[in-house]
């Protein structure tokens, strides 16, 4: 693999997974890309549909990162490794590129973040988390507006209760958020619909671990909990719902235009085998018009551990 500069196209990014087939690019220019680290460094491999895979080194170690909505920077908190230990910046920050930079998010600075997610047009910062105050800590859910860096708390919940929810992707409008409240090992994991500006929570179904909203806001993308099937859920209330089969492992993303998710694909055998962690991975693309698997020729048995996204760089 070799350093370049990011080439002016919009590059499908993963951090971090099917039977092998080959892919061909498809019209709009989309790329798959691996963000992982080493523990010392920060690394953005590109995946072309064939040929060399790309590495792009960054300026720090990501933790808890979320990719742009416009497809042209990276949020996340400085995880970065001082005499070993970790030292987490207590502020979110975006990474923009061509040239790279890095700034702080304004009103995000002393937050406890257990998630946070990003607005489509990036004027907007909803986090899960807590708050240092004078009269005691605050936790629930909090939305900052940028760039004034204004905090309102929209939902509030007992500190000790693990700051409630976790795994938050917003509507397109960013008025509306969909999250994971509960847990699995007391099996009552579900996904909650919270209206931002009322703080208003309506159940949206029972064992799920996560969801995601598409960008026309058409579908939230949900993986069951038990069996890890893949289901589309109507977010306007109908019952409306179709199944996508099984997700190998990761996290849903959805591609920009709403027609594919990502996750990752474990063929047994093809990639190795592990006995204290998984085997590499591979990039799967999954086509939600017709549900059908393909995956990343350029990924196979590359992906090792992160999350998935999309990204836009310039020249």
């Amino acid at each position: 693999m070799r350093n370049t500069c990011l080439p002016a196209t919009l590059l499908f990014l993963s951090l971090a997974a099917c039977t092998p087939q080959r892919v061909e690019a498809p019209a709009y220019g989309y790329q798959a890309a691996n963000l992982d680290n080493d523990g010392r460094s920060e690394k953005l491999r590109l995946f072309p549909p064939s040929g060399e895979v790309v590495t792009i080194n960054l300026p720090f170690l990501i933790a808890n990162a979320v990719f742009g909505p416009a497809g042209k920077s990276i949020y996340g908190i400085n995880a970065e490794e001082l005499n070993g230990t970790i030292r987490r910046t207590p502020a979110i920050l975006k990474i923009e590129f061509k040239p790279t930079r890095t700034s702080t998010m304004p009103g995000t600075a002393g937050f406890a973040i257990k998630n946070f997610a990003v607005s489509a047009q990036e004027d907007r910062l909803v986090i899960s988390g807590r708050q240092p105050d004078a009269g005691g800590d605050r936790c629930g859910i909090f939305v900052i507006a940028l760039p004034a860096g204004t905090a309102q708390q929209v939902l509030r919940a007992d500190c000790r209760d693990n700051w409630h929810w976790d795994q938050i992707s917003l509507s397109p409008t960013g008025e509306q958020a969909i999250a994971t409240v509960g847990s699995g090992f007391y099996h009552n994991l579900h996904l909650e619909l919270i209206n931002l500006t009322s703080g208003a929570m309506a159940p949206v179904g029972n064992g799920y671990s996560s969801g995601v909203w598409s960008p026309d806001g058409k579908w939230i993308a949900a993986i069951e909990d038990g069996d890890r099937n893949i289901v589309l859920m109507d977010p306007r209330g109908s019952s409306r719902r179709r199944k996508l089969g099984a997700i190998g492992g990761g996290s849903l993303e959805w591609s920009p235009d709403s027609r594919y998710l990502l996750c990752l694909r474990y063929y047994p055998f093809h990639c190795g085998v592990g006995l204290d962690v998984e085997p590499p991975a591979t990039l799967e693309r999954i086509d939600v018009q017709n549900g059908s698997r393909s995956i990343i020729q350029s990924s196979d048995c590359q992906i090792t551990r992160g999350r998935s996204g999309w990204l836009a760089v310039v020249n």
